[in-house]
């Protein structure tokens, strides 16, 4: 009997490691995914109160910096700058902008601590491979218009599922 539990749990540990279990490294990406990736939106929903579609968001450019640690930067358009990190070939980048917001004393008073009115939540989740990259991009804001109807929900997500090519700048894309 002691043998048959010996010889178990040594194939439960060779099963854990092959498996990646306990082990307390890190993943690393497959590859450098630093660059210049152009992007389309493949889809988009919301849940934002009297709204049937996000705002539109036309294509852009996606730059990826990522560094020898896993940490990473991401840079949307002109101004959405996300830092995160690469678990593998799996990036995971936001950014929180906390700026007030004027409104009336009216709306102010039905606000709770819980309604973070001050607080935008932008993450980028993406999934990297061969040439570029399936993502979801999801702003997570305040809801006025939930806010103004004394709706009990008051924050609200746009959501944005994303497609990238890797594109090199005086070279061509893949697309």
């Amino acid at each position: 009997m002691r043998r048959s539990t010996a010889s178990g749990a040594l194939a439960a540990l060779a099963l854990a490691l092959a498996c990646g279990g306990g082990s307390d490294e890190p993943r690393y990406p497959t590859q450098d995914w630093s660059g210049t990736y152009l992007t389309k939106v493949t889809r988009s929903s919301t849940d934002c109160s009297g709204a049937d579609y996000p705002p539109v968001m036309p294509g852009f450019q996606l730059v990826v910096n990522q560094f020898p640690n896993n940490r990473a930067t991401a840079v949307m358009g002109p101004i959405i700058k996300l830092t995160g990190d690469f678990t593998g070939d799996e990036l995971d980048v936001r950014q929180v902008v906390q700026e007030d917001i004027p409104l009336p004393d009216s709306l102010l008073q039905r606000a709770t601590a819980a309604d973070s009115l001050e607080t935008i939540t932008y993450r980028l989740t993406a999934s990297f491979d061969g040439d570029g990259y399936t993502g979801e991009y999801l702003v997570r804001t305040p809801d006025l218009p939930a806010l103004v109807r004394k709706e009990k929900k008051r924050r609200c997500e746009y959501r944005y599922e994303l497609e990238g090519t890797r594109y090199e700048p005086g070279g061509s894309s893949k697309e």
